[in-house]
């Protein structure tokens, strides 16, 4: 992998962290919503919050690895790459 590729990785990773870490916090504050009996209407809008985010930092990682990983394996001849990224949208969608 070259050097672009890799500090592309590790922004992403960070960027990737750091809404985990947000989620983290989130999921923190919907469990105390419920121990304190909030609104029905009102926890789900906070976990569909948390199902976004949650997509947002899976799109963010299989961006990643389409523009390096899969990129690169293709312009070596590589098709696996391809051939798993087959398999990871059918999980995907």
């Amino acid at each position: 992998m070259n050097l672009e590729h890799e500090q592309q990785k590790k922004a992403v990773r960070k960027a990737v962290d750091n809404r985990l870490a947000t989620i983290e916090g989130h999921i923190k504050a919907i469990r105390k919503m419920l121990e304190d009996d909030k609104d029905c209407i009102d926890l789900i809008t906070q976990l569909m919050a948390v199902e976004r985010s949650v997509r947002s930092a899976s799109m963010a990682i299989l961006n990643n690895h389409l523009d390096t990983c899969v990129k690169e394996a293709v312009e070596n001849g590589d098709v696996s790459e391809v051939e798993e990224m087959h398999k990871l949208l059918e999980m995907f969608l």
